[in-house]
């Protein structure tokens, strides 16, 4: 009763100000519109979505009852057998896991059709990003090039924050590749002519966060081979890649014959719905550097029910995981369809989420406090490249799918 309180309060301060919009500009009116507008801005400081916590705090709302649509987690990816794996591990954790977490290792290598050798497991997709910059920092520091320069990483904007700040803080320096709004955002050939002797690491994401946007086959395979000729990193983050049928992965991954200066960032956290365990790794062609890597890890890194349940994720029937695809590429289809029909600009996303722009700059308030239950969604005005304007929306189950369409409903005559 406590949290619904607190939700209703929330909720009536700020309905009076998209109530007041219409009549006169009294002093109150004024206090309101105020007030939301800094709440907007908070909103949109926001790092990351998923923070329902923060949200909550900022609202004076239950975090328990705001539907989040701002984390990319697929619907159906927890499993009974996952569950019942957390449960079992759960029982034994007075005792230290496996340090190396060898068996899921194994299994990773042999889903993946690597050698257990190339697999380098961590703490989620970030942890293990945060580790290669690290040792890509070490490994081209001052003592390999002139003392007035430092190593160039060139980025895409936008894309994953985390990116920037692991390599910046490994002491790196970023060059940044501007994708378009006037190419729709996708990434076009100019990048291979941003690939000169200046840069030792480049860093793509596919399909690319926040757009959903898959890089051409063809431009990748010339990204690849300047990067092969020139001796550059190439480091593609393929977290979101499980999302595609395996013969589209196929078709845009590196996996295929991996070189020794080419890396692949992979996650079970999204399509296994695994953000409060943590599961990534690291996917390498270099046996040395996996060496590195595995050195740079502290022992237990993973914890033991994050083992058990990614074991139990791994032994998911391929034709169960290609339902979930199936289930999501018509939901994504039925909310890109809506959206467009609102007034948004949807890019065609190749992902577990939408990329929008729409002139409405108090979308993201307005679910939060016009609507039952609260929505958050992924303001994407901090990213680098973008502004206001721009929003990220998950693709969930049909019927949290359905309560967001009818808030778009709802929203709609006061749009105007």
């Amino acid at each position: 009763m406590e949290a619904q309180a607190k939700q209703v309060q929330g909720k009536q301060a700020f309905k009076q100000t998209s109530q007041s919009m219409a009549g006169p500009q009294t002093r109150k009116t004024q206090e309101n519109q105020k007030e939301a507008s800094e709440v907007t801005r908070l909103l949109a400081q926001m790092a990351h979505g998923a923070d329902r916590a923060r949200v909550a705090q900022i609202l004076g709302l239950a975090a328990e009852d705001i539907l989040d649509f701002s984390s990319n987690i697929n619907p159906y990816g927890f499993t009974p057998a996952m569950q019942e794996a957390l449960t079992t591990a759960c029982g034994h954790i007075q005792h230290y896991p496996d340090p190396q977490a060898r068996a899921l290792v194994e299994a990773l290598a042999q889903r993946r059709q690597l050698e257990a050798w190339q697999i380098v497991p961590g703490n989620g997709g970030a942890d293990v990003i945060f580790r290669l910059a690290g040792v890509l920092g070490r490994l081209l520091g001052p003592s390999r090039m002139q003392a007035t320069h430092k190593a160039q990483v060139l980025l895409t904007a936008p894309s994953f924050s985390e990116y920037a700040h692991a390599f910046s803080q490994a002491g790196l320096s970023l060059q940044t590749y501007p994708l378009s709004p006037d190419c729709d955002f996708q990434l076009d050939p100019g990048i291979l002519d941003g690939l000169d002797e200046t840069i030792q690491v480049c860093v793509l994401c596919q399909p690319n966060n926040p757009t959903g946007l898959l890089i051409d086959a063809d431009l990748l395979t010339e990204i690849r081979q300047i990067c092969r000729s020139r001796g550059i990193y190439l480091v593609l983050d393929e977290c979101f890649l499980d999302f595609l049928d395996p013969p589209g992965q196929a078709v845009h991954s590196l996996k295929a014959d991996l070189s020794e200066r080419e890396v692949i960032v992979k996650s079970l956290t999204k399509l296994f719905a695994l953000p409060g365990l943590r599961l990534g790794w690291l996917e390498l062609g270099s046996p040395s550097l996996a060496d590195i890597l595995r050195a740079a890890t502290p022992p237990w890194q993973i914890s033991g029910p994050a083992q058990a349940v990614g074991l139990a994720a791994l032994a998911t029937p391929e034709e169960d995981i290609q339902a979930w695809r199936q289930q999501l590429v018509q939901e994504r289809q039925r909310l890109s369809l809506a959206l467009t029909q609102a007034g948004a600009k949807v890019y065609p996303s190749q992902a577990n989420f939408l990329f929008l722009a729409w002139n409405y700059p108090t979308l993201q308030l307005d679910l939060l406090t016009q609507v039952s239950p609260p929505i958050l969604i992924r303001n994407c005005a901090n990213y680098p490249g973008l502004g206001p304007g721009y929003w990220r929306v998950a693709v969930k189950s049909p019927e949290e799918n359905n309560q967001f369409l009818a808030a778009l409903e709802d929203l709609s005559p006061t749009r105007l």
